[in-house]
Order: C-alpha cells, then structure tokens, then sequence
C-alpha cells in the first residue's frame, strides 16, 4: 500500500513519464538502470510511478537513515523485493564501494534495481566507471518532451498515435512554463544543487570530473546561457556559440536594455557578468551545462569524443578558440528560452506572442528540439549529435543538421515543405544512409537528388524522436 506522499505524488500524475517505460523496458534485459536529471525534472515521479506498477517494489531515499537501514536488510537477504527504487543515491554514505558489488546483489538475491541522483554528473560517471562495462544501463530525464506534453494533456491517447497531432500543438508546447519544464533557479535550488555535488564527491571518492561547483559557478553557467539575449553586446574574442539566445538576438526581435533589470537569469547581469568572466570560468560554467545535460555539442564534420575535452583549468586562450570553433553547442530544449522569455517584463504581450510563435524562429526552436532530443538517445557522457557541412562557391554551406552514425540517418530540420533543389542529401553519401526530412505538411517518401527521402511533418517527427518509434526498423520499411 503506498504513504499518503507516495498516494498523493502518483494522484498529481497519474500518466507516465516517457522515462518509466524506458526504464522498463530496459529492465528486461539488464538488472541495473540509472535515472540521471536535474533536481524537479521528474526523477521521484518516475520512481514512485513505478513503485506503484511493479509487484513487490520498494521506494527508499538515500538522505533517510530508516531507508538505508532497509536497504541494508534487502542487500543482505532479510528482505525481498523483486525492484529497488534508490532515490538520491549519492547520499548513501559508502556509495562508490558500494556500487561495485550492485551486480553481484542483484543476481544473488534476485531483485533489480533503479538508482537516482540529482547530481547529474555523478549518474554519467557511475554508469561508465563502477558500473561500467554494460553491468547498467543509463536513462536520462529532460525537461518534459513534447511527448509527455500532448499525452499529459489529452491531445494524444498515447505516446505512440501521432495522426492528430498539430503544427498548434508544437506552438503550444514551447510557450509551456509549467511543472517538470525548466525548474525555478532560486537561490535555495542553486545551493541545494551545489550542495547535491559536494555530497557525490565526499561520498564517492574519486576524481570523477575535476567540476567541484560553486554557487558562482552555477551563476555563471545560467549567465552564459543568458548573455547573447542581449543582441548589442559579444564577449570580445569568443567564438559565437548556438547558446545564449542566438536564435533570439541574430534576428534582432529582442531589444534588451542595459539600463533595465530583468528577472529570471538577470539578462542585465548576465551580459556584464560574462564580460568580467576569464577564460577557465567561461569554460567551468559550460563544463557545467555539458554535465548537467542542459546543453549538446554538434561536432563539425567528425566523431566528439569525450577525450576531445581538455580539463577546465587547462584550457587557455588558443585552446577555448579552438573548442569553439570545432563544436557547436547548442540548448537542449527550446523550453530553456522560452522560460527566460516570459520573464522579460517590460515587452507587451504582442512582443512576446512574436518571439515565440513567429515563423523564422520557430525553424529554430524545431531545430534545438531535435539536437536535444536525439542526443538524450546516446550512450555518450557528453551528449552529442554531428552536422554535416560543405562550403557552398557563391559563399555559405550546405547542411545537413544532424547526423546519427549508431542508427544510419541524416535529419534535416525544417517547418515547411521543401523543394529537391534545397535539400542535400546527396552531397553527403545519402544513399547509404536513412534519409529523414522534417517538413510542415508532407508526409510521404519522395526521390530526391537520386535518394529516397522520407518526408514527416515536424511537429509529428518531435514525437517519433522522443518515443524512439523513429528508430524502429518496421518504420524504415514502411
């Protein structure tokens, strides 16, 4: 029988969360899954969802003494359960030793087990090091998708019937502020986080990322995402990266005011925060955002690899224009602006309706979407996709914008229909590869250039890449 706070958290969402099936369904192969996000993105909901689906589970929390008492007792035998939900999983006091020996327990006393923490970082690390070598299988909680928007709000009957999704309903989707999008970045949630890291590294005793945080640290990071919302103002000597609001301030539909404050990451004070920021800061505070899966590197025309990564403190002015020239880096979720949007007070309510529903960015909110999205799918510690480029003779390149080596395809992003003489494929060996074409109203397989491309409305591929049927083999064949 579930607690009154387990009752009342499964009342609030009584639909799942597109990670619990994930979860599930890795369940059935392997006997350790990781659940990795930031704090109140969701990560207890799904655990608690699935306390209440699966026969003889039990829920604990890691910062509980009683919980870690009774894992002890599940650990050694005196209790079965069939699934163990660790909530917080870096509180536990012997957690890298531990951890070691999960495989182990897990087979011997035939139960499976569901591990979390909110320190993100943590989560990528005990996945690739002590339980590493296939022994877990790592599951990451994004802000709400647009998925789990339209099903939590009855506009599909599930995750996988996309036939009355509209171009509205994406619209709809990123002007969203609610529960499980961004979280509320107060000074209480900044120290709780900073906190929540110091707390993996006392208790997991290894050099696992040399990113100790601080409260500026976490500042800065929020500043970096918010800076180039003011379209005036550039970090002299940095390369321009996809975030910060570039896709806000390249078309100039914003005019910030240096003299104005504003509210959700001060974009005031982020522009001169930045500016006072040297280069081992700047580059702290994306290591952050890279670590907490809020950001995903594009690489330019070859594989990112972690190794790629120089440490913070040994990146010096050669090596940060470099990072920036070879990758992009790009916002995972166009929710991210579109919170820091609906902050900014002093534009009308037709301003705002602009922003974030006039056509041109809405290309571009599509475009993050599905960087996102698909990265969240790889195993990578640093989340990446690839973009294919090729100089154009009368200047510029041609693009394709995402490419997905592991499942053969090549993603063009787009909200409208496109005629053969836009569309690339074929400069890039598209014969040898799945050709996807996001579009605004087609939706069929078409010859383009010589290759077969299939054409699906963009706001029906968002889906189809957050539930995975995208991938699928019988969706190829159809």
């Amino acid at each position: 029988m579930l607690s009154n706070s387990l009752e009342d958290v499964y009342v609030s969402y009584p639909k799942e969360r597109l990670a619990v099936q994930q979860i599930r369904n890795k369940l059935k192969c392997c006997n350790i899954v990781i659940l990795s996000g930031l704090r109140h993105v969701g990560k207890t909901v799904a655990l608690k969802q699935l306390y209440k689906s699966e026969e003889n589970a039990v829920y604990l929390d890691c910062r509980k003494q009683e919980d870690l008492i009774r894992f002890d007792d599940i650990t050694d035998g005196r209790e079965k359960a069939s699934l163990v939900l660790l909530d917080e999983y870096h509180y536990h006091y012997n957690c890298y030793h531990f951890s070691e020996e999960f495989e182990d327990l897990a087979r011997v006393y035939n139960f499976k087990l569901v591990l979390t923490s909110s320190s993100v970082h943590f989560c990528n690390v005990i996945h690739f090091m002590t339980l590493g070598g296939g022994r877990s299988e790592l599951v990451r909680m994004p802000l709400l998708t647009f998925a789990e928007f339209l099903y939590f709000n009855g506009r599909i009957p599930d995750y996988h019937n996309v036939s009355e999704i509209t171009e509205q309903d994406f619209l709809d989707y990123t002007q969203y502020t609610g529960e499980l999008g961004l979280p509320n970045m107060t000074e209480n949630y900044i120290e709780q986080l900073v906190s929540d890291t110091d707390t993996a590294y006392d208790n997991y005793p290894v050099n696992y990322g040399d990113l100790r945080l601080t409260v500026n640290d976490v500042r800065n990071s929020l500043s970096l995402l918010s800076y180039n919302l003011n379209s005036n103002t550039k970090r002299e000597g940095m390369y321009d990266p996809k975030i910060g609001g570039k896709e806000l301030s390249g078309r100039d539909i914003l005019a910030f005011k240096e003299s104005e404050e504003y509210n959700i990451f001060s974009i005031t004070k982020a522009v001169k925060n930045i500016k006072k920021l040297n280069i081992e800061q700047i580059t702290k505070a994306l290591y952050f955002l890279l670590w907490s899966n809020l950001v995903v590197v594009t690489a330019r025309n070859d594989e990112f690899s972690m190794a790629d990564l120089p440490k913070y403190y040994d990146v010096d002015e050669r090596i940060f224009d470099t990072l920036f020239d070879k990758y992009q880096f790009t916002a995972v979720n166009p929710l991210l602006y579109t919170v820091i949007v609906n902050e900014l007070k002093p534009l009308t309510p037709a301003r705002l309706k602009t922003v974030l529903t006039s056509n041109s960015l809405r290309g571009l909110w599509l475009e993050i979407y599905l960087k996102g999205s698909c990265a969240y799918r790889t195993p990578s510690l640093v989340l990446r996709s690839q973009v294919c480029q090729k100089p154009l003779k009368s200047g510029g390149n041609q693009e394709i914008d995402i490419k997905l080596e592991a499942d053969s395809i090549l993603l063009e992003s787009s909200v409208s229909d496109k005629e053969e003489n836009r569309v690339f494929f074929h400069e890039f060996n598209g014969q040898f590869y799945r050709c996807i074409l996001a579009t605004g109203t087609k939706d069929c397989v078409e010859i383009m250039n010589g290759i077969s491309v299939e054409n699906i409305p963009y706001y029906k591929l968002a889906v189809m890449v957050d539930t995975g049927d995208l991938f699928k083999a019988d969706r190829k064949e159809q």
